[in-house]
């Protein structure tokens, strides 16, 4: 593949895992694992970019109630350090590794990663094969297992059947490494006890939308949920009974787990995405992003009732439940600046 379609194959799967310019990772779930904020740490961990000829990237820490930020990794030229995720326990970073430069490359593409608390030090979590990348750590809630999602780019330039991503399973001591689905690029979601994981399958023809489906960790069963299609940032309720998803039309949905029909609670405007979804602690409201053009905003939606609530005018491009003690408010970051506002 030419130097300029490897880039950009390659900025089409970051930029769709939220990595990319703009996007974001979620910060704030009520699963611990995918939060960029840790409530036992009280640190935000954030992707500083370095400027110059050659991108890089590195990690750093932050206090949200002020101080100075602190470097936790080191940045590499043409190396970017991106989708920082907390562990449970908050002692351990999960993150992807991805080296941009020429097709030459290929087998330095991509790495998953952690590191320490205390230590700028990191040890390889997994190496991807040749041409391909992995991306998206996602801590199971014991902290023992990690899922990420395998890109394929030799998908990019081939007309024969090809399996462009997947989710992939490991212990966090780098054994155990397995394939559990072929699934959509977006990532996966850990129930809260660890039993299952939920993706979205690969569009099957006719369609151009899969499905959220959810997949058994151990045996690799899968349950279909048709009525949910698309399903794009997918959240868990704290209970475990329900999902809170994005629909191919950028409406805010929630199925329950029996299947039943899906309950609509958003609907933006022309042109606009509701994005991210994020239940509260108390399983009673969401979060997200509602984004248009230039312009993005934080929402919060009654989960049972579907309208409005708190203040339309938060903004910012981060947000966490776990900001506020009570669970009633959202820490949103513009700027390098970060604020708690409670709802």
């Amino acid at each position: 593949m030419p130097a300029g379609r490897l880039r950009s194959a390659l900025t089409l799967a970051t930029a769709a895992t939220g990595v990319g310019a703009g996007a974001l990772a979620l910060v704030g779930s009520s699963n611990a694992a995918r939060t960029a904020r840790h409530a036992g740490s009280g640190q935000i961990v954030f992707v500083r970019v370095a400027a110059g000829p050659t991108l890089s990237s590195a990690l750093w820490l932050a206090n949200p109630l002020g101080g100075s930020p602190r470097r936790l990794t080191v940045a590499r030229p043409k190396y970017g350090q991106l989708q920082p995720r907390w562990s449970p326990d908050g002692r351990r970073i999960a993150y992807a590794r991805l080296h941009f430069q020429s097709a030459k490359s290929d087998p330095d593409l991509g790495e998953l990663r952690l590191v320490t608390l205390g230590s700028s030090a990191s040890r390889r979590l997994d190496r991807a094969p040749s041409r391909q990348v992995d991306l998206s750590p996602t801590w199971s809630p014991d902290g023992r297992r990690i899922a990420f999602v395998r890109v394929n780019l030799k998908c990019v330039d081939t007309v024969n059947a090809c399996a462009f991503s997947e989710t992939w399973l490991v212990n966090t001591d780098g054994s155990g490494r397995r394939r559990l689905a072929a699934t959509d690029i977006g990532g996966a979601a850990w129930s809260p006890d660890g039993s299952r994981v939920a993706v979205v399958a690969p569009p099957r023809p006719p369609f151009l939308w899969g499905q959220l489906e959810l997949v058994e960790a151990g045996s690799g069963g899968v349950q279909e949920l048709p009525a949910a299609v698309g399903g794009s940032g997918a959240d868990w309720s704290p209970d475990g009974s329900s999902l809170a998803y994005s629909q191919p039309d950028g409406r805010i949905a929630v199925i329950r787990l029996d299947g039943s029909i899906p309950a609509v609670l958003t609907s933006p405007p022309v042109r606009v995405g509701d994005l991210s979804a994020t239940w509260s602690p108390d399983g009673r409201r969401l979060a997200f992003r509602r984004v248009g053009g230039a312009s993005e905003e934080l929402y919060v939606v009654n989960a049972d009732e579907g309208r409005r609530g708190g203040s339309p005018s938060v903004r910012g491009l981060a947000k966490s439940w776990r900001g506020h003690p009570t669970g009633r408010g959202l820490l949103s970051q513009r700027g390098g600046k970060s604020r708690l506002s409670t709802l």
